[in-house]
């Protein structure tokens, strides 16, 4: 019934509850807290799976009821490492879905940023066409000019006509001739003076019927944005140089709730006595200085919204002069992106401080400081998550009044969360094989580990999955005269080093948890006598892997080899420095690439 999805959990509930009363009434001795704690875990998944595949505003609801039933699980045993493996798959999921949300608005925000910056665009076009129009005046001023000293060259002309006449009387025949020679030249002239004017009117009423079909045009788009700027959701005022507030489209007003003439009243008239941002005078000054825009973020109280968060960008408007003439200020309502913000980083403080816990958990199942000294008194172990939680852990357990003493360096598929949670069943195999089953031979240990992690993942559908381990572990022999050691490895080698040589035993090269039940005859196994003065070192690939700060190449176990040649003599506690030493050289300012974990000792 719980898969048949929302319309049958209810029911399933029910009926649940139900036989749970009529065991308890027909067996005293029935364990319903077991077949509860089963119930709520099957409970929890179906409510994550509703969750998971609902996009409505109610998907929030189912899960809350699944995080609350993974509750009721540890509630009733703690030790449910799926309960809460399954517990932080869902707030993943959870924080996922939030961040999609606050993506999706910031687009729309993006797209409202376009429309304001085409805005400015038409106000500076409205600008030009002003100029245009001056240009214009000024040329006509010109054609006047021209004609009135035509006006005045005729008159002179006449003049000198009536003149030379005069002259002509007196000076009779030979002046007659002079007087004719000189009307002649004044026609010419004139003649001339005529047709160039009337050409250069000609060209000057072309250019100024053409101006004024482009300020028709501009006309037409200057009133389209009008209707688009009184229409906008945004906030949009203007100002004039001395910052006094001069017009506020609709949306201002409606959002303020009075008239722009109440609003100054009350408020104040200049952009200083309006904007609560608290430098912005300086701001303005520097915007000016600069001759750009800026853009700021504060938070106002309106009449008929409240408290509300605008994003404000300032647009600069200089005449011919290049003095300042107007101020553009844009309003865009980023309230809700304000809210967003803040609900983002209460979850992720809440799931830092879950992956915290989960660090604390993490540590419990790693040896004591007093086991490790007691089981291996001349040792280090050099341990560096990659995150807060980590994917690789150590694990050493002494039996047989600690005649052996079995250790082991794991490293499990990926880091961080799920790596952490694998190191979780990891600890569980190996004090079930151990402890329990009291295997110390490391191949037959390694093939219970096998066998125990396909057993555990048998049930999840994607084949695909690759769940598993690689581990260095071996098994100290003490109960002989001499110590002997056995090793059994998954990709993880073991280095000794010898009177300054170093050995290697090889590890098989394939994972825990990916070994097929035909080949797991096949693990290998090696040995070998300790003698005085042997170093002995297990390690995940963590530490050779890690990428250079400034080449980006690996350290590669060929320099890891080299490195502990030149450490294996010094005391335990100065390797351990050297190793966090050179590892933060090599790594530079880069980030860490992997869970890192060197564990050395000698007899």
């Amino acid at each position: 019934m719980l898969k048949e999805g929302k319309t049958t959990i209810q029911l399933s509930v029910q009926c649940f509850d139900e036989y749970i009363d009529l065991m308890k009434q027909a067996d005293e001795n029935f364990n319903f807290k077991q077949k509860e704690l089963e119930f709520s875990l099957a409970l929890g998944s179906a409510y994550a799976n509703i969750y998971e595949n609902d996009a409505s505003k109610k998907a929030n609801e189912y899960y809350d009821l699944a995080k609350r039933c993974y509750n009721k699980v540890l509630d009733l045993d703690p030790t449910q490492s799926s309960a809460r493996y399954n517990l932080v798959v869902l707030e993943t999921k959870y924080k996922t879905k939030q961040e999609d949300l606050l993506k999706e608005e910031s687009k729309k925000k993006d797209l409202e940023i376009i429309s304001l910056n085409a805005i400015k665009e038409l106000s500076d076009i409205k600008l030009h066409e002003s100029q245009l129009k001056e240009e214009a005046k000024k040329k006509e001023l010109i054609i006047v000019k021209n004609e009135r000293e035509n006006s005045e060259m005729r008159m002179r002309a006449e003049q000198e006509r009536k003149d030379v006449i005069a002259q002509k009387e007196k000076q009779k025949q030979r002046t007659v001739l002079v007087s004719v020679l000189i009307g002649f030249l004044i026609v010419i002239i004139f003649a001339a003076l005529v047709l160039k004017n009337a050409r250069q009117k000609e060209k000057l009423n072309r250019e100024l019927e053409r101006k004024n079909k482009v300020i028709e045009i501009k006309n037409r788009e200057l009133a389209t944005l009008s209707f688009a700027v009184s229409k906008s959701t945004n906030n949009l005022m203007i100002f004039n140089a001395e910052m006094e507030l001069v017009w506020a489209n609709n949306t201002f007003l409606d959002i303020n709730g009075i008239t722009l003439d109440e609003y100054k009243k009350e408020k104040g008239k200049t952009l200083f006595e309006l904007s609560t941002h608290p430098d912005i005078k300086n701001l303005l000054a520097e915007c000016i200085s600069k001759k750009m825009g800026t853009s700021y973020e504060s938070e106002n109280i309106t009449k008929n919204m409240g408290r509300r968060w605008f994003q404000s960008i300032l647009s600069l408007i200089f005449d011919e002069n290049d003095q300042l003439q107007n101020l553009l200020v844009i309003d865009s309502d980023i309230t809700t992106i304000k809210q967003i913000e803040e609900e983002l980083r209460q979850k992720n403080k809440d799931i830092t401080d879950s992956i915290h816990y989960a660090k604390r958990i993490q540590q419990s199942i790693l040896p004591s400081t007093h086991k490790i000294k007691e089981l291996l008194p001349d040792s280090f172990i050099f341990y560096q998550p990659k995150d807060i939680v980590s994917g690789d852990f150590y694990w050493m357990e002494g039996i047989e009044n600690n005649s052996k003493i079995i250790v082991t360096a794991v490293d499990c598929t990926g880091h961080g969360v799920p790596g952490a949670l694998l190191t979780i069943i990891g600890n569980d195999l190996l004090n079930h094989i151990v402890n329990e089953l009291k295997i110390t031979k490391p191949s037959e240990i390694l093939r219970e580990m096998n066998a125990g992690i396909i057993n555990r993942f048998s049930l999840i559908e994607d084949s695909s999955s690759r769940e598993g381990m690689d581990m260095s572990l071996i098994t100290i022999d003490k109960s002989a005269e001499n110590i002997n050691i056995k090793f059994s490895g998954a990709y993880n080698s073991l280095f000794f080093i010898r009177e300054n040589e170093l050995f290697v035993l090889d590890a098989m090269r394939q994972h825990i948890g990916s070994i097929p039940r035909e080949q797991r005859h096949e693990i290998s196994e090696h040995q070998f006598e300790v003698k005085k003065g042997d170093m002995v070192y297990i390690f995940s690939d963590g530490y050779a892997d890690q990428l250079n700060g400034s080449t980006g190449k690996k350290f590669m176990k060929g320099k890891f080899k080299e490195l502990l040649l030149d450490i294996h003599r010094k005391p335990m506690s100065e390797q351990k420095k050297i190793l966090e030493k050179t590892h933060h050289e090599w790594r530079g300012n880069t980030f860490q690439t992997d869970d890192m974990l060197v564990m050395g000792f000698q007899f």
